[in-house]
């Protein structure tokens, strides 16, 4: 299962790092407003790239334990590790040698834990602790559960009821979070409930849930993939909701996040609408063969794109301190800058790492 690939899963990977970018370079000098105002509601594509990684990777998981009957632990962190660390430390080297990043930050970085201690220090990065964590919580919780719990008792209703709660955790701790806390600032959204791993782990357990449901051709899979089409076309509606004014209100800055619909509900969404564009991406359905040109190359850069666009817009800040560039002229130059580097750390890192990956593991 792991090893098809699905145009529609392509276009919403590309999708999904398109509007992060979009929604970063939204504040280069000149940006009109209705520019603004659509990409201020980019951030969900961290929410996409969530329900995606859960549904793949746990699909890789779940295979393991179904044909061998085991996981090798060892084995699966190692792939995951060799797929996503050498791009990762690749960057923040890089940010620590040129002092984008204080030295006294590399232990907690290295370790995948700044959305905890420094979000500010790397504020793209959050997303990427918030995977690694996934990656290693997901390996031993299956380990845990084969090795522990006598395989009578893990009856596929017992599964069922461990699976929903998993996903409701993370939005019940968002609710507890957002009513406890009556000083909702900046601050305190982009440091605390908008980056913390155990608020973000709803899309992500979705993802696998899916992927264990159609491993296992459940009643619940048979139903989907029965109804794909219409749940495509649903799945595409709620994904236009983070737009809604009334869900979102009118705003552009970040006081629409700080709503309680955008701050609290709207992750839950997203990742609903993603998986029901999942399944009518790898069922049959009038999704399954649609595809865009340039899907699948913006979807298999999508990783070290997401790492370097931010020095590209950086990058076009310092030349417009000096010189004046219309807003015309800096996106596309900020875009070809981010691209470029992407398409480098992807030939000479990524690429690499991976070829290293299936010899080792």
């Amino acid at each position: 299962m792991s090893k098809a690939r699905y145009p529609l899963l392509d276009i919403l990977r590309a999708a999904a790092i398109l509007l992060v970018v979009m929604h970063h370079f939204r504040n280069i000098s000149g940006a009109p407003k209705w520019f603004h105002w659509v990409f201020m509601r980019g951030y969900i594509g961290v929410d996409i790239f969530f329900v995606l990684s859960g549904y793949l990777i746990g699909a890789q998981a779940l295979q393991s334990i179904r044909q061998q009957g085991n996981l090798d632990v060892r084995r699966f962190l190692l792939r995951r590790w060799l797929r996503t660390l050498p791009s990762y430390y690749t960057l923040m080297f890089a940010m620590l040698a040129s002092g984008a990043v204080a030295p006294n930050r590399a232990l907690v970085m290295g370790f995948s834990l700044q959305n905890y201690f420094a979000p500010q220090d790397w504020l793209i990065s959050w997303s990427l602790c918030v995977e690694e964590h996934f990656y290693l919580i997901l390996p031993l919780l299956l380990f845990g559960m084969l090795r522990f719990i006598p395989s009578s008792m893990l009856t596929r209703d017992k599964l069922t009821v461990f699976c929903i709660s998993c996903i409701a955790i993370s939005p019940i701790w968002r609710v507890v979070e957002y009513l406890s806390t009556p000083a909702r600032t900046f601050d305190w959204y982009m440091y605390d409930l908008s980056v913390q791993t155990q608020f973000r782990l709803d899309g992500l357990a979705l993802g696998v849930g899916l992927a264990a449901a159609k491993l296992w051709d459940t009643t619940v899979w048979k139903w989907l993939a029965q109804n794909a089409t219409a749940l495509g076309w649903l799945g595409l509606a709620l994904l236009t909701i983070p737009w809604h004014p009334w869900f979102s209100g009118t705003g552009s800055g970040i006081e629409t996040r700080l709503m309680f619909l955008p701050a609290v509900i709207q992750p839950t969404i997203v990742s609903i609408a993603t998986l029901l564009l999942i399944v009518a991406g790898v069922a049959k359905s009038r999704f399954s063969t649609f595809g865009i040109i340039g899907a699948l190359f913006f979807s298999e850069l999508a990783y070290t794109l997401y790492l370097t666009h931010m020095e590209g817009l950086v990058l076009v800040r310092t030349i417009t301190r000096s010189h004046e560039l219309p807003f015309l002229m800096a996106l596309p130059l900020a875009c070809l800058v981010s691209i470029v580097w992407a398409m480098l750390l992807r030939k000479f890192v990524e690429i690499p790492g991976l070829k290293l990956r299936s010899k080792l593991a």
